[in-house]
This record gives structure tokens, C-alpha cells and sequence, in this order.
């Protein structure tokens, strides 16, 4: 069977500190899952498990292949507060924001 390049579909929240992206990967071996952040990018790679190499196909309705997706997350993101979960084929990446990324309330002064 002939793997095929799949773009995860990804559902986008926010919060008062982070970003969560939830991304649909149903099939993907979570040893094969790489989520990487690097100039100001986070990427997310990973491939759905073939279900049987002995197997012939007689008709295929699965998408089985490689994921890749790629997002810009610019300077609003903290690098070092980057958390992945996996489970039951969805990837949950959460993105916690740098402290200029946050709202602040300024304090308004009499003169």
C-alpha cells in the first residue's frame, strides 16, 4: 500500500497563558510522533502505522502515510513551556506564551 503525504486537521484555543493545538492523527505510532520548535516555527511530523504488511488490500478507505503540518508561532510563543500529549490519535501541543504575549493591565496614575 502506498503511503501518501497527509495534512493533520487542527483545531486552534486560547487561554489567558498558552495556546493549545489539538491535531487529528489517527493511526500515527506515537514513537514515530516529532514535534519540533525552531526559528520561530513548530512543526509536527509523524506517520500512521500500516495495519499489516501481509496483507493485501482488496479496498483501502484509511489514509495511511506521513503527517506533516507546520505553523508559525513568532515570538509570542515561550520555547521552553512546549508540552505534547498523544492519545487515541489525537496530538494535543500546548504552547505557553511568552511574557510579552500576555495581557497586562496598566495601572493609571493621577497627575
Amino acid at each position: 500500500m502506498e503511503k501518501t503525504k497527509l495534512v493533520p486537521p487542527v483545531d486552534v484555543y486560547e487561554t489567558g497563558d498558552k495556546y493549545i493545538l489539538v491535531l487529528d492523527m489517527p493511526g500515527a505510532d506515537k514513537e514515530k510522533i516529532e514535534v519540533t520548535a525552531e526559528n520561530e516555527k513548530l512543526t509536527v511530523k509523524g506517520t500512521a502505522a500500516v495495519v499489516s504488511e501481509e496483507w493485501t488490500p482488496l479496498s483501502s478507505e484509511f489514509a495511511l502515510g506521513d503527517y506533516f503540518r507546520e505553523f508559525t508561532i513568532g515570538h509570542k510563543i515561550d520555547q521552553e513551556k512546549i508540552d505534547a500529549k498523544y492519545d487515541n490519535g489525537v496530538l494535543t501541543v500546548e504552547l505557553g506564551k511568552s511574557e510579552l504575549a500576555k495581557p497586562r493591565k496598566i495601572e493609571v496614575k493621577l497627575n
